[in-house]
């Protein structure tokens, strides 16, 4: 099954590439731990609407990923997200679609872009985990690469101006949700993952802050 558009994939995941490089420089780590084959899903930290076509730029096919269904409330903009293999999902409740079109993605052989946090954070502290991305793992059975994502958020902050930064990306190696056995110690070892990884890297993460909530965009 093909999955968006390959023109407007390439097409923005080439300006994504272009543009990270000129503004600051641009650092891809680790995409020998990326399969080339069967769905996986990859799991990064959130801190600015450039993660998804940045994170792309490490692999070696299109992903799909999930996004807030108000990105299709534009309809040029709504061709854009389709045209990169993104669906909408509505937040707030469980979206049975959107859950199945993800399951369909990976049981397809697909990579699946999923946020951990659900939202952007300050790139200092991860927010809160939601049960998303153990979803995802324990009912698909697909290898679960962590990523960490360094500079986006000075690039396009959540809030402020931008700035110059240089963008680091980082894939950590997969694991499987059957090695932990529930969402929750899955949701601390992929933030174990995370932060490991930024800090073999060069930067700080810090962890959740404890009753910390996911703040909403």
């Amino acid at each position: 099954m093909i999955i968006g558009n390959p023109l407007i994939y390439a097409v923005i995941r080439k300006l994504t590439k272009f543009f990270l490089q000129t503004k600051g420089g641009l650092k891809v780590v680790g995409t020998e731990n990326l399969p080339t084959t069967g769905g996986i899903i990859l799991a990064p930290n959130h801190v600015s609407y450039l993660d998804p076509p940045a994170i792309s730029i490490g692999l070696k096919r299109r992903m799909a990923s999930m996004a807030k269904a108000e990105l299709w409330k534009n309809k040029f903009f709504g061709k854009i997200m389709d045209g990169v293999a993104a669906f909408p999902v509505h937040r707030g409740a469980s979206d049975r679609e959107a859950i199945r079109t993800g399951l369909k993605r990976l049981e397809d052989g697909h990579p699946l872009l999923l946020f951990p946090e659900g939202t952007r954070g300050d790139g200092v502290t991860l927010g809160k985990f939601n049960s998303g991305a153990a979803l995802f793992a324990r009912r698909s059975g697909a290898p679960v690469i962590p990523i960490a994502v360094h500079g986006t958020e000075s690039i396009m902050p959540r809030e402020g101006k931008g700035k110059r930064a240089k963008t680091t990306l980082v894939y950590g190696k997969p694991f499987l949700w059957s090695e932990e056995g529930s969402d929750d110690k899955f949701n601390e070892r992929l933030q174990r993952e995370i932060i490991a990884l930024a800090a073999a890297n060069g930067w700080t993460i810090k962890p959740p802050e404890s009753g910390s909530e996911t703040p909403s965009e």
